[in-house]
């Protein structure tokens, strides 16, 4: 956030959402499967740990937890602190212990949120349906997008299904393909806003089963940028039961009104003067610094290739590795490492293959080259 966007806190924990296997499953007229219609759908929740954000940074709710009695029944964020009668004063029991409660905090929203597979990636519902009798469930919806200043809004009640402008950099890393953008004469995508929950709950379901606090514990979500990668089992198959999770954001008591309803809601929708909540603005100078890096490291091979065959680097032989590739000399490399490369970013195999290069090339025929001489 910028110093003319207002300062915003709130709590969030993630709960992993087990289907009941034991009935039949749900699915549309295709045969895409679905999340369950009624709680009985659901048999149990692997609770995840309550986050903090504020102002772009989230770190772990020291104090804070999850209550539910049991799947059934409604769950909050709280903590725990001493009782009070009714005149104010601390109860204590027979030993002369404080005696403590579970005190829930104001809830801001709860989104429940679902990846069936390639044909159904994200469902979504408003509230938590595994609380039996929930009066508010009117189904699954598939997430829409509102552009807005070529920030993509996602909620389920956009009037788009792809995102505002190409290069969206959380393509593949939160969502599937299917929602890019293709029109290369638009402005390219400033980020990801809109609800909250749909956002938290992307991160969430990168990650791997049982893995999801990953995704915050990581540094992965920090100044409002998304940095970090999709687990490789994190989207099921076609063929695979739904993943799904429960996202839930209370007011933080310890952040005033910076953590208000109207606060939270304006971060969510109205105030893009700090930017989105996931930004691309960062994404494309990390984008940038790598194709340059990339460039410099070919053309740093090419020269140790030359040297190979001349046998001139100072009187120093040089090795040649993985069949003759060019793009691989000074380093072993298997193919896989080079495609997780190519696919990630970048790696340390391939800045260790550049900065080996680099030093090799200091003493080709006295010359050395820099990396800002690169065009």
């Amino acid at each position: 956030m910028n110093a003319h966007s207002p300062s915003v806190s709130f709590l969030f924990i993630v709960n992993e959402i087990n289907l009941n296997l034991d009935l039949p499953p749900t699915a549309d007229r295709w045969g895409n499967l679905l999340p369950p219609l009624t709680s009985r759908g659901f048999k149990q929740e692997t609770v995840g740990q309550v986050f903090r954000y504020s102002n772009g940074t989230v770190t772990a709710a020291t104090g804070y937890y999850w209550f539910r009695q049991r799947l059934e029944l409604p769950g909050t964020i709280g903590r725990y602190g001493a009782r009070y009668d009714a005149f104010g004063n601390v109860v204590s029991d027979e030993m002369g212990f404080t005696i403590q409660d579970f005190y829930g905090l104001d809830e801001y929203s709860t989104t429940t949120l679902f990846n069936c597979g390639p044909f159904l990636p994200c469902v979504l519902s408003h509230g938590d349906p595994s609380v039996e009798g929930f009066q508010d469930f009117s189904g699954w919806n598939a997430l829409h997008f509102t552009h807005k200043e070529v920030i993509s809004q996602a909620s389920s009640s956009g009037s788009h299904t792809i995102v505002a402008g190409p290069s969206a950099s959380f393509i593949d890393a939160l969502l599937p393909r299917v929602c890019q953008n293709n029109n290369h004469n638009a402005p390219r995508s400033r980020g990801l806003g809109g609800e909250l929950g749909l956002s938290i709950g992307l991160m969430a379901l990168s990650q791997g089963l049982g893995s999801i606090d990953a995704a915050f514990h990581n540094n992965d979500w920090d100044g409002n940028c998304w940095t970090g990668q999709r687990h490789v089992s994190a989207w099921p198959a076609a063929d695979e039961d739904p993943r799904g999770v429960i996202v839930h954001i209370a007011l933080d008591p310890e952040a005033g009104w910076n953590s208000s309803i109207e606060t939270i809601s304006n971060f969510e929708w109205d105030d893009l003067s700090g930017g989105p909540r996931l930004s691309d603005e960062a994404a494309y100078f990390l984008l940038e610094d790598y194709l340059t890096l990339n460039h410099f490291e070919k053309e740093t091979a090419q020269y140790m290739e030359e040297a190979f065959y001349t046998s001139q680097f100072s009187g120093r032989q040089v090795s040649q590795t993985s069949n003759g590739d060019p793009n691989t000399i000074g380093v072993s490399r298997s193919s896989s490492s080079s495609t997780q490369a190519s696919s990630s970013g970048g790696s340390c195999e391939s800045l260790g293959c550049l900065v080996f290069s680099i030093l090799c090339l200091a003493g080709h025929n006295g010359q050395s080259r820099d990396v800002k001489d690169v065009k």
